[in-house]
C-alpha cells in the first residue's frame, strides 16, 4: 500500500507530467514513477512547513531555511551508501530543486 505522501506525490505527478514526453525533460531531470524504483536519497527542497504537512517517508528536508544543519547530514548519508540523490520541490514550475 501507498503511504499518504507518496500517493499526493504520486497524484501530483500524473496531473503534471501525464502527458509529458520523457524526451523533453531537462537534463538531470527524472519522472516521480522512474524516480520510485531507485534506492535514492530523497531529498525535499520545499519550505519546512510544507515538508511538515506531508513528504516521502525518507526524504530529507533541505532548503535555505535548513540548509547550513542539513546538508552535511545528506551528505553523510550519500557517503555511507552512495546511491542517486533525488531532490523534489512542490511542482514542475518550481525551481528550487534546481539550485
Amino acid at each position: 500500500r501507498i503511504s499518504r505522501s507518496r500517493r499526493q506525490l504520486f497524484l501530483l505527478e500524473r496531473a503534471n507530467y501525464q502527458s509529458l514526453d520523457p524526451a523533453k525533460l531537462a537534463a538531470g531531470e527524472i519522472r516521480l514513477a522512474d524516480a520510485l524504483v531507485l534506492d535514492a536519497v530523497w531529498v525535499d527542497a520545499r519550505p519546512k512547513v510544507a515538508y511538515t504537512t506531508a513528504h516521502l517517508p525518507s526524504a530529507h528536508s533541505l532548503n535555505s531555511e535548513n540548509w547550513d544543519q542539513q546538508l552535511p547530514q545528506i551528505i553523510a548519508i550519500w557517503l555511507e551508501q552512495p546511491r542517486p540523490v533525488i531532490v523534489y520541490c512542490q511542482s514542475a514550475k518550481c525551481n528550487t530543486s534546481h539550485k
